[in-house]
């Protein structure tokens, strides 16, 4: 089942006063000046994916901020909407936390009942996967009104409310699967190898058993360098055909990013001492394992914090690129760091990668536009009565301005050298 987004609405979310983007379903490119909102937009696409916390540490937070997200989903052809009014607090570190949501949704594409549902996603994917005989049913129903507030059909007849959520439940797991999967990687992430330690330390014997409550604690405990080798080295020691391709691309035979990546494996004896209630000691004795990664570099060994910045981004970029399983990616200036001669080979495989998921990127870089047809291109632009303004480069220009871009771009022109000579935006 194909399953993208087609449509973001974002009102009173930073600049963004009432902003619309029609996304591609493959690949979608934001250019503009500093300050204009692209990030704006990017960060409030994740908000559609963001879990909210227990509603006790509301007050401890502060007053929320408050803004509406409407969106539409593309799922097999068929279209589901959803309108939202999001609270959330954003920490010193300008990330969001949501803190609370009133949902609903539309499934008139699917189901032959036109009107908006008013109910979380979790709630109706637990009562669509249940399987409920029609009195119980009932008595949720009534139970959803009275104690949540919440109607899901305004109907009498149980019947038809059973056949509504069977046609609606596939579509709905899969905008859950889309949603709750959005990964986004913005532009000062992996710039530093210097925050990347030269080991790593594991319980060998919960990574063996696919402990995966195991790897979510220790991902969660790590910075975004560390984390980053610690999936690498997970995934060479599934020998997993994901790992084999990345290094097919940024090896010798690929783009001759590095040589190879090797660890070594020591074991490590340590002692683990717990308290329990009533003041008893219990000491273990543990035997994990201390990873060291070995990436060789035209014939030089070096440790992960050794390498240079464009080259540790560029591996996590494409590994990611690669191996992340996502439905969504969102990009925030890949060319951060990055020479401009390997633009060339990460936006190829982004391109190839936007066939298997939807990706959107920001930019500033003419080289990432030179490997960009215009559809794929929305210029973002800050004017001070609407806040962020999103256009798509076809729609907005003129028919005579776009007819003379395509004849440019026919003409071995290339899309970076017209928006850095001001003509793309020019037109529009």
């Amino acid at each position: 089942m194909s399953t993208h987004i087609k449509q973001i609405q974002l009102k009173n979310y930073r600049s963004c006063i009432s902003t619309t983007i029609n996304l591609q379903p493959r690949l979608s490119a934001l250019i503009g000046a500093n300050g204009s909102g692209k990030s704006n937009v990017l960060n409030g696409i994740t908000l559609l994916g963001k879990n909210f916390p227990s509603r006790q540490f509301i007050d401890e937070r502060g007053n929320p901020s408050i803004c509406k997200l409407n969106a539409s989903f593309e799922v097999d052809g068929k279209t589901v909407k959803y309108q939202s009014v999001i609270r959330y607090i954003n920490n010193e570190k300008n990330i969001d936390s949501v803190i609370d949501r009133d949902e609903r949704w539309n499934f008139g594409d699917i189901i032959d009942y036109s009107k908006w549902i008013n109910a979380p996603l979790p709630l109706i994917l637990n009562l669509s996967r249940a399987r409920i005989p029609s009195k119980q049913l009932a008595i949720l129903e009534e139970q959803l009104y009275y104690r949540h507030r919440y109607v899901l059909f305004d109907e009498t007849d149980v019947e038809p409310i059973k056949r509504y959520l069977k046609k609606i439940t596939r579509p709905l797991q899969e905008v859950f699967k889309l949603i709750s999967g959005i990964v986004y990687y913005s532009a000062s992430q992996f710039t530093d190898p210097t925050k990347c330690p030269t080991f790593f330390e594991i319980d060998s014997a919960r990574v063996e058993r696919n402990d995966e409550v195991y790897r979510r604690t220790v991902r969660s405990s790590r910075n975004e360098h560390s984390q980053f080798m610690y999936d690498l080295y997970l995934a060479y020691k599934k020998n997993t055909l994901k790992f084999q391709e990345f290094i097919s691309i940024v090896g010798k035979d690929g783009i001759g990013l590095i040589d190879k990546i090797t660890y070594k494996e020591v074991q490590a004896p340590s002692r683990k001492i717990e308290v329990y209630t009533g003041g008893r000691i219990v000491r273990r004795e543990l035997t994990n394992l201390l990873i060291i990664p070995t990436v060789t570099v035209k014939g030089t060994k070096l440790s992960p914090n050794q390498l240079s910045e464009g080259t540790f981004k560029t591996l996590a970029i494409i590994f990611y690129l690669v191996t992340d399983e996502s439905q969504l990616l969102l990009l925030e200036e890949p060319e951060v760091c990055v020479h401009h001669g390997l633009l060339g080979s990460i936006m190829q495989l982004v391109k190839e990668f936007s066939r298997e998921k939807q990706i959107v990127i920001s930019t500033h870089s003419d080289f990432v536009l030179d490997g960009l047809d215009p559809t794929n291109v929305f210029t973002v632009k800050y004017q001070p009565t609407k806040g962020t303004v999103v256009q798509h480069v076809p729609k907005a220009m003129s028919k005579l301005d776009y007819k003379a871009l395509r004849e440019y771009l026919n003409n071995d022109g290339n899309l970076g050298e017209y928006w850095r000579h001001g003509d793309l935006e020019n037109g529009i």
